[in-house]
Order: C-alpha cells, then sequence, then structure tokens
C-alpha cells in the first residue's frame, strides 16, 4: 500500500521518502522509518508530564516500568497514518501495550533502518 502520511494530532512525523506501508496482522507493532520515528517520539515526549518521563532511548520502543497505559492514554494523540490516500485513525489505546517485555506499559511504535 501507498504510504501518503502520518500524523501525530496535528503534527506531521512523516519527513523520509518511504512511500510503502507493510500491513502485518501478527504483530501488534506500527514501524516507521527511523526519520519518522525520532519525530513521532519527539511529539510523545513532549505531550505532557507522564509521557515526558518515558524511556525511549534504551529500546527500540518508549515504555515506562512505572507509569500505567491508563495515565498515558489520557494525554497521547491519535496517531493518523494515511494509506493509498485514506486516513486510518489509531487512537492512543490503541498504540499502547500493558505488561509488554517487563514494562508496565509500551508504546507499540518502533522503526525499520531501511532507509
Amino acid at each position: 500500500m501507498n504510504l501518503n502520511g502520518a500524523l501525530y494530532g496535528d503534527s506531521d512525523v512523516k519527513q523520509s521518502n518511504w512511500k510503502y506501508a507493510i500491513l502485518d496482522s501478527g504483530t501488534r507493532m506500527i514501524y516507521m522509518a527511523h526519520p519518522d520515528y525520532l519525530n513521532f517520539v519527539s511529539n510523545v515526549t513532549n505531550s505532557g508530564k507522564y509521557s515526558a518521563k518515558l524511556d525511549c532511548d534504551s529500546k527500540e520502543y518508549c515504555y515506562s516500568k512505572d507509569i500505567s497505559c491508563r495515565k498515558l492514554e489520557g494525554e497521547l494523540k491519535d496517531l493518523i497514518i494515511k494509506l493509498d490516500n485514506k486516513s486510518y485513525t489509531v487512537p492512543a489505546y490503541g498504540y499502547l501495550v500493558e505488561d509488554f517485555n517487563g514494562a508496565q506499559c509500551a508504546i507499540a511504535v518502533s522503526y525499520l533502518g531501511i532507509l
């Protein structure tokens, strides 16, 4: 599918030349090109007092060992992905995962380093 854009709330996080999306229902992760992921993380960690405390450096996704998904959900924005010129909205609860790899809450968005 053609990837036409990615928004975190009103902020355009897709800055790369990555033009295609891979849909895989066998994983809970959403993958972005690395530059787009860095834009996403920058926006997420500036969303509020809980999200500012996320660890986004030690793994290939953001997580917290002591902040619940419920608290994060209240301040995170929708992720809007545009595929073949149609927008698909993923609300915050759709990309948050509880009890993920030892974290109380993780953001199931990561990156592929293929560019």
